[in-house]
């Protein structure tokens, strides 16, 4: 007979139980799967029957929040004077009275998709120079034509606006965001993401358990990154014998990730967007907005004066603009939207850069994003 609640030590230690509520507080990736339907898309379908996702993807559902709570909460390292029931080792937390492992290896083993390889081509690329990474293929297999790397003060490529991606890749980028290396955000995918979206893509076997069993000890060792992982939890927990949690608040998968939504959410047949340019940061001014070019039959609307960029009408303004570019990350509105607001996100995305960071010295007349009146 399974043990009650009540009879057992729910936390490691009294820290871990003041923890508790501080991760109840935090925020939460929805799982997201890959419905098929009448074998459309083949394309993601013999990606994931490569990577030996399919089991995975199958099981992704509602999971107790209590449960991924009290996963998290017991999953932190720390030093105590109190008797640890786990070890404080590394990769293991414990809930109701139960230690759950959650290392790279078990992950595969309650997945079904065991890493035979000796080395991961992804850890292998991770971890070596990035200045060397295959740029140029990433752009080429992941990016749509017309589009390019985000700028960036960094000297190698740094991020992806997923709005920029092709149709495939873009769906594999929310199953990666979602399911594998989480990001809530979901807006931007940076060039560790991308080099395993590429990988992925070209059918080169990675170590799924060894990913999602990395994002996950982040998560725990966090104070504050968004809880994720639902149904790995869930099965982590089936498999050290933890009684179902009864009466409790359920996590749901997100809405499914399908033809309808490859229909909505990717746009491949509006005009390309010119490529952003890195601008140049010591510059009081920044280069003008360059408009793509129109079709013959078009005709160009009269377009208003230029406003001066180092007013004070233009950075609040651009401000309100920033907002909204998140708020449409934020709640997820369609691609079609996205696409529709071209310029307005271009110059959002323009004024992000030009003022991220420490200003350059002197700056007079500039402030620093976010400026508070």
């Amino acid at each position: 007979m399974s043990q009650s609640p009540s009879e057992v030590n729910i936390f490691r230690t009294t820290y871990h139980e003041d923890r508790y509520e501080q991760i109840k507080s935090r925020n939460m990736v929805e799982e997201k799967h890959w419905m098929y339907q009448n074998d459309t898309y083949p394309e993601v379908t013999n990606i994931l029957k490569k990577q030996k996702l399919i089991y995975f993807n199958d099981k992704i559902q509602p999971v107790s929040l209590d449960l991924i709570w009290e996963f998290y909460a017991n999953a932190l390292r720390v030093t105590s004077d109190e008797e640890d029931p786990t070890g404080n080792e590394s990769f293991v937390s414990w809930v109701r009275g139960k230690v759950i492992k959650y290392d790279g290896k078990t992950i595969n083993n309650v997945l079904k998709c065991k890493f035979y390889d000796s080395v991961c081509p992804f850890a292998e690329m991770k971890r070596s120079d990035k200045n060397y990474w295959p740029y140029t293929d990433m752009k080429n297999s992941l990016i749509r034509p017309g589009h390019d790397w985000a700028p960036t003060s960094k000297i190698s490529p740094a991020k992806i606006m997923v709005v920029d991606l092709a149709p495939i890749p873009k769906a594999l980028a929310y199953f990666i965001h979602h399911n594998l290396s989480t990001n809530r955000n979901g807006s931007e995918l940076i060039s560790e993401r991308a080099l395993l979206l590429h990988q992925i893509l070209h059918q080169k076997q990675v170590n799924i358990g060894q990913i999602i069993a990395a994002d996950m000890d982040d998560i725990a060792q966090s104070p504050k990154k968004s809880l994720g992982h639902a149904t790995v939890i869930y099965l982590l927990c089936k498999k050290a014998g933890v009684p179902d949690f009864s009466d409790s608040l359920m996590l749901r998968p997100a809405a499914p990730l399908n033809a309808h939504w490859m229909k909505e959410r990717t746009v491949t047949d509006d005009l390309p967007r010119p490529l952003r340019q890195p601008r140049d940061r010591e510059g009081s001014t920044s280069s003008p907005h360059q408009e793509a070019q129109p079709n013959a039959a078009e005709t160009q609307p009269p377009q208003p004066p230029p406003i001066d960029e180092n007013s004070r009408e233009y950075r609040m303004q651009m401000s309100q603009f920033c907002v909204m570019q998140d708020f449409c990350f934020q709640y997820g509105l369609s691609g079609r939207v996205l696409t529709h607001q071209t310029d307005l996100w271009e110059e959002a995305q323009r004024f992000r850069d030009r003022f991220s960071g420490p200003p350059p010295a002197p700056h007079f007349g500039q402030f620093t994003f976010p400026w508070y009146f």
